[in-house]
C-alpha cells in the first residue's frame, strides 16, 4: 500500500506548515483542536487536507430542466426521433403525471410539442406511440465549477 499521499497543512504561529498524514496521526490533541475519536485514541481533525495524487473532480448532477433534458436527449424527440429546435421542445412524461408519474430523470423525455399535445394525459400505449429514445435515468453529469466549494464550511 502506498503511503504519505496526503499532506495536512497545520497552522503554526500564523503560518501553514505541511505535515505528512502518518506524522499527523502521532500528534497530540491540543485543547483548541477539534478531534475524531477512534477506538484506540483521539486524532486531530485537520482543517486543510492536500491529496497529492487526487485526479478526480467531484461531479455535479444538473437539475432537471428543459435545457439539460435537450442535452441528454441530443435535441431529438423521443417519439419521432426528429431533431427539434428549442421552441418545438417539451418535457414529456413517460408515465403521465395524472397517472402517478413523477417528474424525475427516468420518467421524462424530450418530446415534440405537437405530439405531446395530441397524446394529452394518455399513456404511450393508449395514444399508439412508442419511444424511439428511452430515458436513461440520469442526466449528463458535469464538472463542478468550484470542486472545493462543498468542502469549505
Amino acid at each position: 500500500m502506498r503511503r504519505n499521499l496526503t499532506t495536512i497543512l497545520q497552522l503554526e504561529n500564523g503560518n501553514f506548515v505541511p505535515v505528512r498524514w502518518s506524522d499527523w496521526l502521532k500528534l497530540e490533541v491540543r485543547p483548541e483542536d477539534d478531534f475524531i475519536g477512534t477506538p484506540r485514541s483521539r486524532v486531530r481533525a485537520p482543517r486543510v487536507i492536500i491529496a497529492v495524487n487526487f485526479n478526480k473532480v467531484p461531479l455535479k448532477r444538473p437539475r432537471l430542466t428543459l435545457k439539460h433534458l435537450r442535452e441528454r436527449d441530443k435535441h431529438r424527440c423521443a417519439c419521432s426521433g426528429r431533431v427539434l429546435s428549442s421552441h418545438e421542445c417539451y418535457m414529456g412524461h413517460v408515465v403521465p403525471k395524472s397517472k402517478g408519474g413523477a417528474t424525475e430523470w427516468k420518467n421524462v423525455v424530450l418530446a415534440e410539442k405537437r405530439i405531446n399535445s395530441i397524446r394529452g394525459n394518455r399513456t404511450l400505449e393508449e395514444a399508439g406511440l412508442e419511444l424511439k429514445i428511452k430515458p436513461s435515468g440520469t442526466a449528463v453529469a458535469t464538472r463542478s465549477p468550484n470542486p472545493y466549494a462543498r468542502l469549505s464550511a
